[in-house]
């Protein structure tokens, strides 16, 4: 569908923007919530960037390098929520930040190496240095925090907070599993993976607003 490149990231950044007013006018305005706020709002950034940049040709090096500024905090981030949610209180913890930190601040030495080589769509293709380094930092946080709910899940909690976890849990299994069958079944599209679980990721989205709009401090 020549002339409709992006328009997949346009409606998904219209439902995290709903997602978004959701949080912010129905559930409380706690911790872990802030934090929600600011993984679906990241989210809801890089739909806009890729929208920009397949629908609007805006593809420079600096553009697709803002793009994945706003991804690059959300696999710590998201563990980052986990940890919490764990009763886990020492400052360490913030130490999952530092390959974000090292990514954020190199990128910008090689900025000329960021293009875009296929928009389509349902997803765009980047080229960008230390890739494989890259997917690898992305990925672990996640897989840690996947690890870490089913921990959180044998723990003697209240059946509403069980309740809460299990649809965390689901949305990341509902979110990982499809890319990892997408990944494995057409290999040609790992070199999309960025923008295809990003797009998947919508469905992370809707199940942290839910929890939001549950979750309570107490």
């Amino acid at each position: 569908m020549e002339g409709f490149e992006g328009i997949v990231s346009l409606l998904i950044a219209c439902l995290e923007v709903i997602f978004l007013i959701n949080i912010l006018i129905f559930a409380q305005r706690n911790h872990i919530n802030k934090l929600i706020i600011v993984l679906v709002g990241l989210l809801f950034v890089y739909q806009v960037y890729e929208f920009s940049i397949c629908y609007f040709g805006i593809n420079s090096s600096l553009t697709v390098y803002l793009a994945f500024l706003s991804i690059t905090f959300l696999p710590p981030l998201s563990l980052l929520i986990i940890l919490e949610l764990s009763g886990i209180r020492k400052k360490k913890k913030y130490l999952i930040f530092v390959p974000a930190l090292f990514f954020i601040f190199y990128y910008p030495a090689v900025l000329e190496s960021f293009q875009v080589t296929k928009c389509t769509l349902f997803y765009a293709v980047y080229e960008y240095p230390l890739g494989d380094l890259y997917g690898a930092f992305y990925y672990l946080p996640v897989l840690l925090s996947i690890a870490m709910l089913f921990r959180l899940l044998g723990r003697n909690l209240s059946v509403d907070a069980i309740k809460l976890l299990k649809i965390l849990l689901a949305g990341y299994i509902i979110t990982f599993i499809p890319a990892g069958l997408i990944f494995f079944v057409f290999p040609s599209l790992a070199f999309a993976n960025e923008s295809i679980f990003c797009k998947l990721a919508v469905i992370l989205a809707l199940t942290y607003t839910y929890f939001a709009l549950k979750f309570k401090d107490e």
